[in-house]
């Protein structure tokens, strides 16, 4: 079954096709929508006109006669193979960008300018698969180089910060948080909703946000009886009013970075 193909806009202002009348015209754009990957098919007349003109009386003298006018412009070979008639539509590959495209089952022509053709084709295409191996390991290498920098500064940072809390004194985790938030409440809050809080309290570590900011975040989820969902929205409201959040936090963040 025929693939879909392209065709070029400039076809319709070409002087060769000028000289074509309108059914060779149409001959030529139905050789292009039923030729194989490779630009090859039947050349049969009766095949054609079957394939190509399901519905109108066209001759197969007369179809015969175009493919002949369709040959001398240069714009498809005419050949036989085994007793059996093929065309192969010149500068194919030219016009035609393919994704994965099948070996045809046609044997290709046995014509001098096309095999030329089809060497420096099949040249080009070799060298274009290798150029863009090339590029693809580069891009690859450059990606990992950028991703094992990117980890290489997570690591001095984690160190800073550990660095940082072993200097004042103090150890910040999900379960000290968690600890002086159920201490803070009247009563114990739900299994469900203490589970919950904690997976939101080690994202918001585990993203680095300031202690200061979600021991404030979680006093203001407390006061007001918000779901622990809310805790990275408080997190940002707080974040980003310079005034809550003390001066010499904002000096330790310096050292951080």
């Amino acid at each position: 079954m025929a693939r879909r193909r392209m065709m070029d806009p400039n076809f319709w202002g070409n002087e060769k096709v000028a000289k074509w009348n309108f059914r060779q015209r149409l001959l030529f754009l139905g050789l292009v929508s039923n030729a194989d990957d490779e630009g090859r098919l039947t050349g049969h007349p009766d095949f054609l006109r079957g394939t190509i003109f399901p519905y109108d009386n066209v001759k197969q003298t007369t179809i015969a006669r175009d493919l002949e006018q369709l040959r001398l412009s240069g714009s498809i070979i005419l050949y036989k193979n085994s007793n059996r008639s093929y065309i192969q539509i010149t500068n194919w590959h030219k016009y035609q960008r393919i994704n994965r495209p099948k070996p045809s089952k046609i044997p290709p022509p046995n014509h001098e300018n096309f095999k030329n053709h089809s060497e420096t084709r099949h040249e080009k295409n070799m060298i274009d698969s290798e150029n863009l191996k090339k590029n693809s390991c580069l891009k690859r290498k450059e990606r990992k180089e950028k991703e094992g920098e990117k980890e290489k500064e997570f690591r001095i940072a984690d160190r800073r910060n550990e660095s940082v809390t072993e200097a004042f004194g103090f150890e910040v985790s999900t379960q000290t948080l968690l600890a002086e938030f159920i201490s803070s409440c009247r009563e114990r809050p739900p299994k469900r909703f203490i589970g919950h809080l904690s997976r939101e309290i080690k994202c918001a570590l585990q993203e680095r946000a300031p202690p200061v900011v979600l021991r404030r975040a979680l006093q203001k989820l407390r006061r007001k009886g918000l779901s622990p969902a809310t805790l990275p929205s408080l997190i940002f409201e707080i974040q980003n009013r310079e005034e809550d959040v003390p001066k010499a936090w904002h000096h330790l963040r310096r050292y951080l970075q």
